[in-house]
């Protein structure tokens, strides 16, 4: 073992796990309640705001996770749940956009979706009227700073995070990377185009190119390194050699054309 403290490297969804201390023996016991399935497929459908998903499993969590129990004000006329019970909301969120192949995914049936289809069927309220909601009419209190978000919301943030993470944990990796002098060009090229809707062309030349050696990014969140970066090669943060339109001439031509 090397004396040097390192970061351990984790995909997205383990980094989450981790940094918020779920236990994969609590999510057991969610993904084998219907109930659960179903609103999970109505949050990350962008059916449902966060607290709305906490206040239709609540009852749930309480019957399956005993354990983790919020002691309830008797004078209090809101029910508190546990900050916990958020955490594993979203963590089952995270397991369940991952690929079906992947041993983490969670998965619902059209069995299970057609019984519950009434939970996708209340149209979702703007922010203001959904706060507006939860501290007047909701029968309980959610302190989350993001109760009132959708999926979307939060996994973009989630998903900045997490880069923040992996380049500091593969740090040599992506040094490596950048001592590459066609990922670099790919990168110049990102903000020598003239036509913007052909960004992600050029993103897919470098995807096409380097994917594997960032295989703990899914396609979304390369293609998100890859607008970071090139935004730094943009903006001079990142110095880049010379000579590589000529040497990578492939790169500069997309949506240059014309």
């Amino acid at each position: 073992m090397s004396d040097c403290a390192a970061y351990k490297k984790m995909d997205f969804v383990d980094y989450f796990a981790h940094m918020t201390n779920v236990l994969d023996e609590h999510l057991s016991r969610l993904v084998r309640d219907p109930k659960c399935l179903a609103v999970i497929h109505a949050f990350v459908s962008g059916k449902m705001r966060l607290a709305a998903a906490l206040g239709c499993l609540g009852d749930n969590f309480e019957a399956l996770m005993p354990d983790l129990l919020v002691p309830q004000d008797s004078n209090s006329k809101k029910k508190k749940y546990n900050m916990r019970d958020i955490a594993l909301i979203k963590q089952m969120a995270r397991r369940y956009a991952l690929p079906p192949k992947d041993a983490r995914s969670i998965a619902i049936t059209d069995d299970t979706r057609d019984t519950f289809k009434g939970l996708c069927r209340a149209p979702l309220m703007t922010k203001l009227e959904f706060m507006n909601w939860l501290e007047n009419d909701a029968a309980f209190e959610c302190y989350a700073l993001d109760s009132a978000d959708t999926w979307l919301d939060i996994r973009a943030r989630d998903e900045q995070e997490y880069l923040w993470y992996w380049e500091v944990a593969n740090a040599d990796g992506l040094r490596a990377l950048l001592c590459n002098r066609e990922f670099v060009a790919g990168l110049e090229a990102c903000y020598a185009r003239k036509a913007e809707q052909e960004l992600d062309d050029i993103f897919g030349m470098i995807d096409d190119l380097f994917a594997a050696e960032l295989s703990m990014l899914s396609i979304t969140l390369r293609f998100k390194l890859y607008g970071h970066l090139s935004y730094q090669v943009a903006v001079g943060i990142i110095q880049i050699p010379q000579g590589l339109r000529n040497e990578f001439s492939d790169f500069y031509r997309v949506g240059n054309e014309g």
